[in-house]
């Protein structure tokens, strides 16, 4: 299996049929692709509820015309948690350990 890195399969993370959406202090605005792939559109919402839900019922309708963008996810490694055996350390080092142990408690209790 050949390895490949990110930016060799795509330049971004976002599927085709993304939407760019940033707000200020009154507006949202959405930057709607054409389907041409020429000038996008940028369209302004409130920013309310009722802008919001506009937006959203937008880039709703546009995926549904678009349908579902297809994009390998790669898979999460598995985490190992690595256990410390009993006979791991030496003697002297478990007396160590016990005695910084034991100079933290003294003073703080």
């Amino acid at each position: 299996m050949t390895k490949r890195t990110t930016d060799a399969v795509a330049s971004t993370g976002r599927p085709p049929n993304a939407f760019l959406v940033w707000v200020d202090d009154l507006w949202l605005f959405m930057e709607i692709p054409s389907k041409d792939g020429g000038v996008p559109y940028i369209s302004k919402f409130a920013r309310t509820g009722a802008g919001l839900a506009k937006a959203l019922s937008i880039m709703t309708t546009a995926q549904k015309a678009v349908g579902k963008a297809r994009y390998a996810i790669a898979k999460q490694p598995k985490i190992t948690r690595r256990r410390f055996q009993q006979d791991q350390f030496t003697p002297q080092a478990e007396e160590r350990m016990a005695d910084i142990i034991r100079r933290f408690k003294g003073p703080l209790h």
